[in-house]
């Protein structure tokens, strides 16, 4: 219910001595205050007065909601209305309390106070109800508050995933940061939680500094707990199932002839026959030979290892993949 004022004194005392407009706006700002509109807002339907001029000023979908005729989205719906009910009430789903009154505070005042715990469900309500100005100062804030520490934290937020250009800020922050980032051992739990999308954009990268085994390493271990996700045994074939085309952004090419061999070794079938011989191909300076390949052979900008072996070392690394691919074959063959 409205808050009612019932003498010229309790009106001095509790609006009479705002001055400036924005003060008003400020005041008015979630107050039932001539409330004209009320919001239940989350899963405890907290009710959250508000003044539909304000709000139609701020946003189309404020003024579609008050006064357009178009349907209104799955995520803002009404509710209907009692006789005992003196404005009209709306459900908005999607969104905690807290952050929807900051959001409303914005629609009043055009000021806000960000943090890093709810800068992305803010972002969400800019999205959904159109307020660019709002949707430039949750980017730039996201922007200046990039840490190695929080990153992955922030990749893995839903509502980020669901916008590629937010996923963007963060790939190209660990572009930059990526020894930092994937080799610090506090980081590899958030590694582990990435979605598949977020982390092949992240190991496609040219630029990554980092050793082409260690983020092999990295991403075995993600496929492995992936499989836990989804109760599957981490054999190399379901590890392999998980990620995907994902395998084809881990630049075998590039690494060392002993460091792959261990990598067969150690997991027998994450590759097969065709895909081991092929690299052993471009291992052995024979690119021409196989255009068909679908494993980067460009090295990272960080990485020092010599790309095509020659003479001596290119034969040695030529017969060391020869047995290995025999050893694979043979396993296959096994019943």
């Amino acid at each position: 219910m409205a808050t009612i004022v019932k003498s010229a004194e309790e009106f001095d005392l509790k609006i009479g001595h705002l001055i400036e407009v924005s003060e008003v706006y400020a005041f008015l700002a979630c107050n039932e205050f001539l409330a004209d509109v009320h919001f239940l807002v989350g899963n405890t339907n907290v009710k959250i007065p508000g003044h539909r001029i304000i709000l139609a000023m701020s946003s189309w979908e404020f003024y579609n909601l008050f006064y357009g005729t178009e349907e209104l989205p799955p995520y803002l719906q009404m509710v209907p209305q009692h006789e005992q009910q003196a404005t009209q009430v709306y459900r908005v789903t999607g969104v905690m309390p807290n952050i929807f009154q900051l959001f409303l505070r914005y629609c009043y005042t055009r000021t806000v106070t960000l943090l890093w715990e709810d800068v992305c469900e803010t972002f969400q309500l800019a999205v959904r109800f159109r307020m660019r100005h709002l949707h430039k100062l949750c980017v730039n804030f996201l922007r200046k508050s990039f840490t190695s520490e929080n990153i992955l934290q922030y990749l893995s937020n839903k509502i980020v995933i669901e916008h590629h250009y937010l996923i963007n800020e963060g790939v190209c922050f660990i572009q930059e940061k990526a020894p930092s980032v994937l080799q610090n051992p506090l980081n590899h739990a958030d590694f582990l939680h990435l979605p598949l999308e977020v982390m092949q954009r992240i190991i496609k990268l040219d630029e990554l500094k980092i050793d082409e085994v260690d983020l092999f390493n990295q991403v075995m271990d993600w496929a492995k707990h992936h499989c836990l996700q989804r109760h599957l045994t981490a054999t190399p074939v379901n590890l392999r199932r998980v990620m995907g085309d994902a395998i084809y952004d881990v630049r075998f090419p590039i690494m060392k002839h002993q460091a792959f061999l261990n990598i067969l070794t150690d997991y027998p079938n994450i590759l097969n026959g065709e895909e081991i011989a092929e690299i052993n191909i471009i291992k052995t300076g024979g690119v021409e030979a196989s255009k068909s390949l679908r494993f980067p052979c460009k090295e990272r900008s960080s990485t020092s290892t010599t790309l095509f072996a020659t003479g001596s070392e290119g034969w040695n690394i030529m017969e060391s993949m020869r047995k290995c691919l025999d050893f694979v074959l043979c396993i296959k063959k096994k019943p």
